[in-house]
């Protein structure tokens, strides 16, 4: 495995749900890893984005 900042989705998910991440510098970093042909990685973002979504929406049901 590459030498990342955020190994695997969950290191993703927690830096977005911290803050320490945003959702648009994940998109970005998605982006870029298709457009660069790493699939590993652009899957890592894809799954990631999607369960903060899914986590954010259940977040504003409850509130």
């Amino acid at each position: 495995m590459a030498n990342t900042k955020y190994p695997d989705v969950q290191a993703i998910l927690d830096a977005l749900l911290s803050g320490e991440l945003s959702r648009a510098q994940a998109q970005r970093s998605k982006n870029v890893a298709k457009s660069l042909g790493h699939t590993e990685r652009y899957e890592r973002y894809r799954r990631s984005v999607a369960l903060f979504d899914q986590i954010m929406h259940i977040k504003t049901i409850k509130d």
